[in-house]
């Protein structure tokens, strides 16, 4: 016998009644339909389109089921009454506005979800109208939805935590950034000083400084020797007096899910969210009200700037790759193989000071663990959320404490990543953080020195095959740290591409905060779930 919980009925329908020639002549079957899904065969994160048809004799019967199921799908917690959905017409396979019309707004109706569409006009579109709306407006909503590809998704995201920054309007202010660059400084010099110590007890000892303990001496000692990490005084910005209206709209925000119906090129949000890039399944997470909590990485750059980022910031390759591909956006999604293949013949590489704050050892105890549906350490995440407020401010948590314990790497890199959750994609089926979590408090860092063109390419197999896992591997590093400085050195530059997004400093600090956001996901079903986390 076929079971479904009230959790996954949209809701229930009474249809005409019917007559046909094989029944009783006078009788009339009345006919009741209940609007749910299936679980997919192969992969049960793809959910499709189920009808299951009632039928009695007795209308009356058939008004008291319907009248009952309609009670309990009622009582649901969470779920959305009410939809600003935003749709980009041009993104990806320009099929947005068909998605809208022909999949997501019927489970919407069936839903009883009432919804607002507008159609975005540029890159850019969603996050000013968000940034502009009157608090009473944004009220109104449950949750804001993207409809197209995850450039979409991460603009909606940077307008609602705009929100939310209010209290100073500014991004790492002078006296932030010196307090920044005293500590860098300070704690390179500790690191020479024990580099030094380590290596001169080796000697002493009757052998060879190992080639690390001397690169780990040399670097240190020439940041120590500069006097400086680069980094830039700031103009003084202006301090705007915080305004009521201005927090009560922030708070607003904070309370509003995300949903993200995919429509893009590769739509890594979607399949890290519901490992699948059906936007049936999308609409139905959004419209059954399920919710979990998403990290988010705050990147303050020297110029001032900052932005937000959930998925990967990327500095090297990648950023090349998405800087390029900017010029051939007529190509679709096919422009990034195309760009891809000819960053991979060019072989750059540059050269950049790296200092990180590395894990805490408890943070590591889910290591080896995939993200999933029903992720206890996501569920977590719902813990922070309720706390978090450290994010609105420039990215100076970390500096205060622990601070003997960040780590300095200098040399020429192909490519530097900061990967924050899974980002699994057709193209990386088992994500680019092997073991990333939706909200685990964690930067994969990820370092790839100077190689040929053959360990990059082995290396973005590795990326699309099996996904990265931290460690040593030759060529190649990744760590899981919590936050993350970069500053590069010499006169060649890459860009940094902060989820499709260029940044416009590539002298930036970075880190993470665990369950800032709240989307309508339950992560991916590898089986059966019927709780979404």
């Amino acid at each position: 016998m076929l079971t479904v919980p009230f959790s996954e009925v949209l809701s229930a329908e009474l249809l005409p009644p019917t007559t046909g020639m094989w029944r009783l002549p006078g009788t009339r079957l009345h006919r009741l339909v209940v609007w749910t899904f299936r679980r997919g065969a192969a992969n049960p994160a793809a959910w499709f389109p189920r009808q299951l048809v009632l039928e009695t004799a007795s209308e009356g019967i058939l008004d008291d089921w319907q009248q009952r199921i309609s009670t309990a799908v009622g009582r649901e917690p969470r779920r959305p009454r009410r939809l600003l959905v935003f749709v980009n017409p041009f993104g990806g396979s320009r099929r947005a506005a068909q998605i809208w019309q022909n999949v997501v707004k019927p489970v919407f109706d069936k839903a009883g979800i009432k919804s607002s569409a507008v159609e975005t006009q540029h890159g850019g579109h969603a996050r000013t109208l968000l940034t502009n709306m009157p608090g009473e407006e944004l009220a109104g909503y449950d949750g804001v939805v993207a409809i197209g590809g995850d450039g979409l998704f991460h603009e909606i995201i940077n307008g609602l935590l705009e929100l939310r920054s209010v209290p100073t309007f500014t991004s790492l202010d002078k006296q932030q950034w010196a307090e920044l660059q005293a500590h860098l400084e300070e704690t390179a010099a500790a690191d020479a000083a024990a580099a030094a110590a380590a290596a001169e007890e080796q000697q002493r000892q009757g052998g060879a400084a190992s080639a690390g303990a001397q690169q780990a001496a040399e670097t240190a000692a020439a940041l120590v020797k500069t006097g400086s990490f680069g980094l830039p005084g700031l103009p003084g910005s202006p301090q705007h007096p915080r305004r009521s209206a201005h927090r009560r709209t922030g708070s607003i925000a904070a309370s509003l899910r995300v949903g993200h119906i995919p429509a893009g090129s590769t739509d890594a949000v979607a399949c890290t969210l519901n490992g699948t890039r059906s936007a049936f399944t999308a609409a139905m997470h959004i419209a059954l009200g399920d919710a979990c909590p998403l990290d988010v990485l705050r990147i303050d750059s020297a110029d001032g700037h900052h932005a937000f980022a959930t998925c990967m910031v990327s500095y090297g390759f990648m950023g090349d790759v998405m800087a390029e591909s900017e010029n051939y956006r007529w190509l679709g999604p096919l422009r990034y193989d195309v760009i891809g293949t000819k960053m991979l013949a060019a072989n750059r590489s540059y050269r950049a000071r790296i200092s990180y704050l590395p894990a805490e050892a408890d943070q590591l105890a889910a290591a080896g663990k995939v993200c999933t549906a029903g992720c206890e350490l996501c569920r977590l995440g719902r813990e922070h959320m309720k706390l978090q407020t450290a994010f609105r401010e420039a990215s100076t948590r970390s500096l205060t404490r622990r601070r003997s314990e960040w780590v300095h790497i200098e040399s020429e890199f192909a490519g530097i990543m900061l990967v924050i959750m899974p980002c699994r994609s057709e193209k990386s089926v088992q994500g680019v953080a092997k073991y990333g979590h939706r909200s685990d408090g964690l930067i994969h860092l990820v370092m790839v020195k100077k190689c040929s063109r053959l360990q990059y390419l082995r290396f973005l197999l590795t990326l699309s095959n099996t996904g990265l896992a931290a460690g040593e591997h030759g060529f190649f590093t990744v760590v899981p740290a919590v936050a993350v400085h970069v500053e590069p050195v010499g006169g060649k530059e890459s860009h940094w591409n902060a989820d499709g997004e260029l940044l416009p400093s590539n002298h930036i600090t970075a880190e993470v905060h665990r369950g800032v956001i709240e989307v309508f996901a339950r992560g991916v079903e590898v089986s059966v779930s019927r709780t979404p986390t």
